[in-house]
């Protein structure tokens, strides 16, 4: 019963970020690529972007402060 609970929560939690429009299509296409032998896939990807744009955003706030 947790199983499918959390399940139920995590489809939720991803169509109220569709709704948001903080995902969009290419969500879609990223899950697209996961199956049994890449079950981590998405999350994986999710996390290197978010690493990347968190460095990203400090190179750009030293740019600014810089000027």
């Amino acid at each position: 019963m947790v199983g499918t609970t959390l399940s139920h929560e995590l489809r939720s939690y991803i169509q109220s970020q569709y709704n948001q429009g903080i995902l969009d299509h290419n969500f879609d296409r990223v899950q697209s690529f996961q199956n049994e032998e890449t079950p981590r896939f998405v999350m994986e990807v999710l996390g290197m972007f978010s690493h990347d744009a968190d460095d990203m955003i400090k190179q750009v706030t030293t740019f600014l402060y810089a000027c």
